[in-house]
């Protein structure tokens, strides 16, 4: 138990610049359907991931601008004055609008018209990375007996490790992505420094993603893991787990659906021996 600790790792790894602006935009900016924004994404394909040994990651565009934070805040103020909730001061909203000012019609149509959401020219536009991490039996979490919180609880210690193959899988992920743009001539990247001399550094600038997966996780017996194929915990009648504790890996995508869909399984699993005419 606390074995195989795993959170995926994020941040920037490079900045792009478009050679077709208009293109670009139209594949990578979010776009907007009955009330849901969807954000673009690149992964590595399923073919690749069998047949080379990569590490999976994803990585999602992100455009700065001069304005993203007035944007934010209006958005907030809107809603909180529809929803009655404590609402920011006038004059901030004066302030933000104002600033707003000259973008209102353009993002009006774009999200109206488009279903897209505007992207001001002159924005930075960045590629971020979200990327599996190999598991390793010895990233694990602790009790720490020797150490008490105020109630005189021990207190609990991460240690969280990564292992050879986190590095290389994201170098190799960022030139496929910079070859895909060149290739159908829509951008180029300037990859981070460190990261671009494969230095190992890198890593250091990168962070978890409040992702946590392991520590409790599924195996064939209590020889490699914690819970059987129906979480149920090895050695016990009655004990079982869900949630993103028991997963073997952490691949590249966000956990909870993931483990919802664990936890609902179990539920139909454990209601199957109570089920009545």
């Amino acid at each position: 138990v606390g074995r195989y600790f795993q959170d995926h790792l994020g941040g920037r790894i490079a900045y792009i610049h478009p050679r077709n602006a208009r293109a670009f935009y139209d594949i990578f900016c979010n776009m907007v359907h009955r009330g849901n924004k969807f954000q673009p994404k690149v992964r590595l394909t399923n073919d690749v991931l069998e047949n080379e040994p990569l590490l999976n990651c994803q990585g999602q565009i992100s455009f700065e601008s001069s304005i993203r934070e007035n944007l934010v805040f209006l958005k907030q103020f809107v809603k909180a004055a529809l929803y009655r909730r404590k609402i920011g001061s006038l004059g901030e909203f004066v302030r933000n609008g104002f600033a707003c000012a000259r973008h209102m019609i353009p993002l009006m149509w774009k999200f109206v018209v488009e279903h897209r959401i505007l992207i001001p020219s002159g924005s930075r536009i960045t590629l971020f990375i979200q990327a599996e991490t190999e598991p390793l039996r010895d990233s694990r979490i602790l009790i720490d007996g020797s150490v008490r919180d105020s109630a005189g609880l021990p207190k609990v210690r991460l240690d969280w490790r990564l292992g050879q193959h986190e590095l290389g899988s994201i170098f190799e992920f960022a030139h496929r992505i910079d070859r895909v743009l060149k290739d159908a001539g829509l951008a180029d990247l300037q990859l981070e420094p460190e990261l671009a001399a494969a230095d190992p550094r890198f890593l250091d600038s990168l962070r978890d993603t409040n992702h946590q997966a392991g520590g409790c996780v599924m195996g064939e017996s209590a020889a490699d893991g914690v819970v059987d194929r129906d979480l149920k915990v090895f050695g016990t009648d009655n004990l079982f787990i869900a949630g993103a504790c028991v997963f073997k890996t952490c691949s590249n995508a966000n956990t909870t659906f993931t483990a919802m869909a664990f936890a609902t399984r179990l539920a139909k699993h454990l209601g199957k021996g109570h089920a009545t005419n």
